[in-house]
């Protein structure tokens, strides 16, 4: 799991080289145009306070992010505010969480690691597990071209065509942020943008960890198990979506409406029902997740704040 964190890190700095982008904001978030530059937040024109959950995206580099990378139908609408999760600056979104590091990137959580949510269970959908002959056949990093063996690997595990269904998963993964909206500045057709969107749909994703698997339960359902999320075949609609997996990170937190499956596989985690407002931090065994403070994590925002100043 370490090596795609060493790919996106000489990516980011890559990306740095290409000036400003002008990003249409999409979505709740579409109140203007905003110009964006991938070495300086975006100029916040209004508070970006989303009703539908009660949350802001308040930290700058967090919003320029969610900009940059596809906004709500990437990552849906914030469940939390900004608050500190293992020394980092932390938000979670419905479907994936955001940690801002000390040198200013922002950086995804690997949400299904065995560190955070390990498990196949959840609201009694059975997803496969992580499979690690498959892992152990990614791509070394220290490759020269490891970015066209990465894209390669996730060719080969993430099928459009699986078992005669038309699953899509190759397809959903490389329309999950479009050209215009990673870089707008460039043709969609230019060799920069053909060569960097397919990094762009691994740093959201990660690569594939498992092969695709039936729901034992229901084989209307497929799924494909990645870093940082599941993409699900729905054959009653056609359909493939990524679940909301970031929700599930927050409902094991608060221990609430959390499925009986779930609460018992997270029954050991250091995350579940660590969220209280009696106690210091409002973390109730601050051991288990040293540098947090969950202080306010979930309380919905009243009155939406305006984005801090430079150097304030």
């Amino acid at each position: 799991m370490v090596r795609l964190g060493r790919l996106l890190l000489a990516f980011c700095t890559a990306l740095f080289s290409f000036g400003v982008f002008a990003l249409p904001v999409s979505a709740q978030a579409s109140t203007a145009d905003i110009a964006c530059s991938v070495t300086r937040p975006c100029p916040p024109p209004l508070p970006q306070y989303f009703f539908q959950t009660g949350f802001q995206v308040g930290t700058p580099q967090f919003w320029n992010y969610f900009l940059r990378r596809g906004g709500v139908m990437t990552f849906g609408y914030p469940i939390s505010r900004t608050f500190q999760l293992l020394g980092y600056p932390t938000q979670i979104f419905q479907r994936q969480v955001m940690q801002l590091w000390p040198d200013g990137s922002v950086h995804l959580l690997n949400l299904l690691d065995s560190s955070v949510m390990p498990y196949t269970s959840f609201n009694f959908s059975q997803i496969p597990a992580v499979d690690p002959p498959l892992v152990a056949q990614a791509p070394s990093p220290n490759d020269p071209n490891y970015a066209q063996e990465v894209i390669a690997f996730v060719e080969q595990h993430a099928p459009n065509q699986w078992n005669g269904l038309p699953v899509d998963f190759a397809q959903t993964f490389g329309m999950s942020v479009p050209a215009s909206v990673a870089f707008p500045d460039l043709p969609a057709s230019s060799s920069q943008v053909q060569a960097l969107l397919p990094l762009v749909q691994l740093e959201v994703w990660g690569i594939p960890v498992s092969e695709p698997a039936y729901d034992p339960a229901n084989h209307n359902f497929v799924y494909l198990r990645w870093q940082r999320g599941v993409m699900m075949y729905d054959a009653s609609c056609g359909c493939t979506e990524g679940m909301l997996f970031g929700q599930y990170l927050k409902e094991i937190m608060m221990d609430q409406n959390l499925p009986p499956d779930l609460q018992q596989e997270a029954a050991g985690s250091p995350y579940l029902a660590q969220y209280d407002p009696s106690q210091p931090d409002w973390i109730v065994h601050p051991a288990a997740l040293p540098g947090t403070n969950l202080t306010s994590a979930f309380v919905p925002v009243l009155q939406p704040l305006l984005f801090p100043k430079t150097g304030q």
